[in-house]
């Protein structure tokens, strides 16, 4: 008898949103549209929560490359995207 499964489908789901969200700060910086920057903000704090609730070890990079997001944006790096 397996235990309950909420927090595999809440994992799946934020990792998801996190997939959803890159990819659209992706295609709107690709496209030099509106709103990549708040997707990219959004994208890596949804990551960051995301690996917060379920540490590994091996998620130590993913944590960096989403604090590294949160810092270009707010730097406005680089500067050809704005």
């Amino acid at each position: 008898m397996q235990g309950p499964r909420i927090p595999f489908a809440a994992a799946t789901w934020l990792a998801s949103l996190t997939t959803v969200l890159y990819a659209i700060a992706g295609a709107a910086a690709a496209t030099q549209a509106e709103g990549w920057a708040t997707a990219a903000i959004l994208a890596a704090s949804v990551g960051l929560v995301l690996k917060a609730l379920w540490f590994n070890f091996w998620l130590s990079l993913g944590v960096l490359l989403d604090i590294g997001v949160i810092a270009a944006v707010l730097t406005n790096w680089p500067a050809s995207l704005y």
